[in-house]
């Protein structure tokens, strides 16, 4: 008996909470016997986009783009981060350190303008 009150007071305890933080709870039947069949329509990925005009198809492609370039990115960053090391190593004794180092930079500013706009164009 204090088992299954232990249990009530329990679930009423979680019920509670989840109602208290907007999380909706589903509640379990005990008997096995009344179980719902219920069944999820889905739709076939041909006749996903079947509404979608041509303003639609557009602005999918534009954001296409843009997340590619945006994911392309961090790579070219990463190889152009280890020119500009390598710029610092292979010059060290050069009096043009600084300007190779420069032209290395600047492509590095030009990834970064060039990812601030791809992420843009993502939203």
């Amino acid at each position: 008996m204090a088992e299954q009150n232990g249990r009530k007071a329990n679930a009423n305890m979680h019920e509670a909470a989840g109602h208290s933080l907007g999380l909706e709870t589903e509640v379990q039947p005990s008997s096995g016997s009344q179980q719902d069949t219920k069944s999820t329509k889905t739709v076939p990925f041909t006749k996903l986009f079947s509404f979608a005009d041509s303003t639609d198809c557009i602005l999918m492609i534009v954001g296409f783009v843009g997340a590619v370039d945006n994911g392309i990115c961090f790579p070219i960053s990463s190889l152009l981060f280890g020119k500009l090391a390598d710029s610092f190593g292979q010059n060290q004794n050069n009096k043009d350190v600084v300007g190779v180092v420069s032209k290395v930079a600047l492509k590095y500013v030009y990834s970064a303008m060039g990812a601030g706009m791809a992420a843009f164009i993502r939203k």
